[in-house]
């Protein structure tokens, strides 16, 4: 069985389908004091570059930024990030995601 470190870090970086990676977390829970893994910008940026390169579409970077959104085991580098993640994670009530929109957040 991998680490849930190792398990948060596959989701950050979505090095591993969406579906597997969330049953692996399913086993543990979702309440911690504190992250154990931090997103950084770099891992943000390379995420969205495979949706502006069309690797991605919308709506696999609206699945991993919700696989993400509200987990206590995450943190963020910066507040920016979490709002980012926020807002694709939420495009019914943020806005749809778009290439521009995705442009803007990674300027």
């Amino acid at each position: 069985m991998r680490t849930r470190t190792d398990i948060l870090n596959d989701l950050i970086r979505f090095q591993t389908q969406l579906d597997r990676v969330q049953n692996e977390l399913s086993q543990y829970t979702w309440d911690v004091e504190a992250p154990l893994v931090i997103m950084r910008k770099s891992d943000f940026v390379s995420i969205v570059q495979r949706f502006l390169d069309g690797v991605l579409s919308t709506d696999d970077l609206e699945n991993w930024a919700n696989a993400i959104e509200s987990r206590d085991d995450i943190g963020f580098e910066n507040n920016e990030l979490s709002e980012f993640i926020f807002d694709l994670a939420n495009p019914v009530i943020n806005g749809e995601i778009t290439k521009e929109l995705v442009i803007k957040m990674i300027d």
